[in-house]
């Protein structure tokens, strides 16, 4: 019976690391991301350029807004993002409006096979505006 335990343990490990590699030291990736509303519907589509500098990150992004008057905050067009890999809650954590004191867009991801998935917020100084989920899938 242990061996037969060890075994499924083992393979559901598997499955649910699923193949996400985050970029090694000076390693360059692209990402397709999709951020979604409370209700589940495609808000925002498009894609990161990331960088990795150790466990940070800096790159790009470039969206379109897919659902016409979404409340989405700053996170269409064109901008920089930073971030971190946090190695020991394995998650990701990425600002896609650094140095800005109002009106950030955040994104907190874990891995999900090959990708990331997680959520999304909205924050001014006043709190938090609104939010959703997203995934992020590599493309190169």
């Amino acid at each position: 019976m242990r061996p037969l335990i060890l075994i499924a343990a083992t393979a559901l490990l598997a499955a649910c690391e699923g193949g996400f590699t985050p970029p090694q030291d000076g390693e360059e990736q692209t990402w397709r991301y999709t951020a979604y509303s409370t209700s589940g519907s495609a808000v925002v589509s498009g894609t990161f350029q990331v960088r990795a500098e150790g466990r940070d990150f800096t790159g790009s992004w470039a969206t379109v807004l897919l659902e016409p008057n979404a409340e989405v905050g700053p996170q269409v067009g064109t901008g920089e993002l930073r971030g971190s890999w946090d190695i020991e809650g394995q998650s990701i954590h990425f600002d896609m409006n650094p140095g800005w004191a109002d009106n950030n867009v955040f994104l907190v991801g874990t891995p999900e096979g090959d990708g990331l998935r997680g959520t999304w917020s909205h924050s001014t100084l006043l709190g938090h505006r609104t939010g959703g989920g997203f995934v992020a899938r590599r493309t190169d």
